[in-house]
């Protein structure tokens, strides 16, 4: 039951944000439907996964499990949701491409560590940090450059 409420409070939230979308502006000249397009597709869809799932739990008559709600703040759960909090905070000061650099290598490190034991050898951290650098930089030329979407700039100016 309480699995069911807490996507129920999700679903609520998806739905208000869109609503909110169509208060996105759009310029007289845009034919595509203006800045709100992406995001009610993007709500949809979580809203479509959201009723699946709840779905799935009243179909399966599962025997009383514990919801483990608070268990996203122990441990690496919480680590993760720390980082990602100071990432989103910190991105406008330090600059999209170096804060998602280092979020994105820190992250990756992080969870290989949980998840092996151990830190990866030398050579794939030389590999991750390059695939990380290249991914993020082409991200951010493609929606800077070709979508035309602002991102933050920072204090190193790109």
């Amino acid at each position: 039951m309480g699995e069911i409420l807490f996507l129920g409070i999700w679903m609520a939230v998806a739905v208000a944000m869109y609503i909110i979308s169509f208060q996105f502006p759009a310029i007289k000249i845009d034919k595509s439907g203006g800045g709100g397009v992406f995001p009610r597709i993007v709500i949809t869809l979580f809203v479509i996964l959201l009723a699946i799932r709840i779905i799935q739990i009243i179909a399966t008559k599962e025997t009383k499990k514990k919801f483990a709600f608070l268990e996203i703040f122990k441990g690496p759960s919480l680590v993760y949701l720390v980082a990602t909090t100071v990432y989103f905070l910190s991105c406008k000061a330090v600059g999209f491409i170096l804060m998602t650099v280092v979020y994105l290598i820190g992250m990756i490190l992080f969870c290989y560590k949980a998840a092996e034991g151990n830190l990866p050898s030398v050579k794939k951290i030389v590999i991750i940090c390059v695939c990380v650098i290249i991914g993020v930089v082409a991200f951010a030329w493609l929606f800077s450059a070709r979508l035309q979407v602002l991102l933050p700039k920072g204090i190193l100016g790109f």
